[in-house]
C-alpha cells in the first residue's frame, strides 16, 4: 500500500497541513519539525502522487518543445539544455517535429494542448517562408496559453527570442571586406527563408559600405539542393572558374563550409590564400578544420536558458503583454579568413 501524508502526519506526530508544507518546498514549518517530517518521510520511502499535486495545482509540469526540422544539429542541443534546466524546475519535456509542414505544426500544437502542456517552446516553420499564417499562435494567445516563439515570425506579437540575423549577416561582411574582398559569394539556404534574407541584407549593407559587391550566391536554389553535387555543384564550378570570381566566400552552416572546403580545394583552390570562408554554427568540428573555420556560435545554450525564463514567466504571468529578447551571434575569427591576394 502506497504510504501518505496521512502516515507520515501520523507517525511525525504533527499535521497534515504542516506535511504537505514541508513536502511542496513551503516555509511556515518551525526547522525541527520540518526535519522530523522528512526523516519519516525519508523512512517510510515516500513517492509523491504527482498527478494529484498537478491536479490541485492545475499544472501537469509538462512543456512542450515543438522544433521545424529535427535533422538540426541545433535544435537536439536546445532540446537537451531544454529538459536539463526543466528537470531542476521538476518540469518533463515532450518533443515533436514539424518536419518543415505548417499542417504539422498546427497539428503538433493541438496534441501538446491535448497533454495538457503547461506551456510550449516552439521553432516556426515560418520562419522558412513556408507559411507566415500564425492562426494558431493567436489561438494560443487569445486563450492565454504560455508559449515563446523562438524566431522572428509576428514579431512582437507574442513572446519570442530572436537571434539578430542582419547584425550576423552585417560582421561576416565587414570581416571579409575589411581584409579587402570586394567579391562576395553567399552560399545558403533558399530566399524564401526569413533567416536567409536579414543575413542576406546585412552582409549586402557591409558590402556597400565597403564598395564590394555580392558577385553570386545559391539562394534561388530549393531547401535540399545545396549538396554540391549535379546541377549545384556545376553552378559553383562555373562561379569559381569564370573571370570576376569571388575571393571570400559566407556559407550559412558550417556543414556547409565543410563541404565547400573539399569541392575548392579539388578545383586546386587553397584556404585562405585564393579565397575566404566563413560561415555560422560553430559545430564541435569546425575549430579542427585546416585551416579552422572563421564562424559564428548561434549560443544555444543561453537561447534556451532564456526561452525557458520566459515561459515560465509566462506560466506564472498569463495576462502580461508579449516580451520579445534579441540576441546576438559570438563571433569567432580563425584562419579560414585573410586578407585579399587577387585583386579587385
Amino acid at each position: 500500500m502506497a504510504v501518505t501524508i496521512r502516515d507520515i502526519a501520523r507517525l511525525s506526530g504533527t499535521s497534515i497541513a504542516a506535511v504537505s508544507r514541508v513536502l511542496n518546498g513551503q516555509a511556515g514549518v518551525r526547522p525541527l519539525k520540518r526535519e522530523s517530517i522528512l526523516r519519516v518521510a525519508r523512512d517510510l520511502g515516500y513517492i509523491p502522487n504527482r498527478g494529484a499535486r498537478n491536479l490541485a495545482m492545475q499544472r501537469t509540469h509538462i512543456i512542450g518543445v515543438i522544433a521545424s526540422d529535427l535533422s538540426n544539429p541545433n535544435y537536439i542541443d536546445f532540446i537537451q539544455h531544454v529538459e536539463n534546466l526543466g528537470r531542476k524546475r521538476d518540469y518533463q519535456i515532450l518533443i515533436a517535429a514539424s518536419n518543415m509542414k505548417h499542417e504539422r505544426e498546427v497539428a503538433n500544437v493541438a496534441t501538446m494542448l491535448e497533454h495538457r502542456a503547461d506551456g510550449l517552446l516552439i521553432f516556426p516553420v515560418g520562419e522558412f517562408g513556408l507559411a507566415l499564417n500564425a492562426d494558431h499562435f493567436m489561438a494560443l494567445w487569445l486563450n492565454r496559453t504560455p508559449f515563446v516563439i523562438h524566431g522572428a515570425v509576428q514579431r512582437g506579437a507574442f513572446d519570442a527570442v530572436c537571434m539578430d540575423e542582419e547584425e550576423l549577416g552585417y560582421v561576416i561582411g565587414k570581416h571579409l571586406t575589411d581584409f579587402g574582398h570586394k567579391r562576395l559569394a553567399v552560399a545558403g539556404s533558399p530566399f524564401n527563408s526569413e533567416t536567409a534574407r536579414q543575413r542576406y541584407a546585412g552582409f549586402q549593407r557591409a558590402a556597400t559600405e565597403a564598395g564590394a559587391r555580392i558577385v553570386c550566391d545559391d539562394l534561388a536554389f530549393e531547401a535540399g539542393e545545396h549538396d554540391l553535387t549535379g546541377v549545384h555543384g556545376d553552378f559553383w564550378r562555373a562561379r569559381f572558374q569564370e573571370p570576376g570570381r569571388p575571393t571570400a566566400l559566407f556559407t550559412f552552416s558550417d556543414t556547409y563550409a565543410l563541404c565547400f572546403y573539399n569541392f575548392l580545394r579539388n578545383l586546386g583552390f587553397a584556404i585562405p590564400d585564393d579565397i575566404s570562408i566563413a560561415s555560422v554554427g560553430n559545430e564541435p568540428f569546425s575549430a579542427f578544420l585546416s585551416p579552422p573555420l572563421t564562424t559564428a556560435d548561434p549560443r544555444i545554450g543561453e537561447r534556451a536558458r532564456l526561452g525557458m525564463k520566459m515561459l515560465l514567466e509566462r506560466i506564472e504571468t498569463p495576462g502580461a503583454p508579449p516580451v520579445v529578447q534579441d540576441l546576438q551571434y559570438e563571433f569567432i575569427p580563425r584562419e579560414s579568413t585573410g586578407p585579399c591576394q587577387h585583386g579587385s
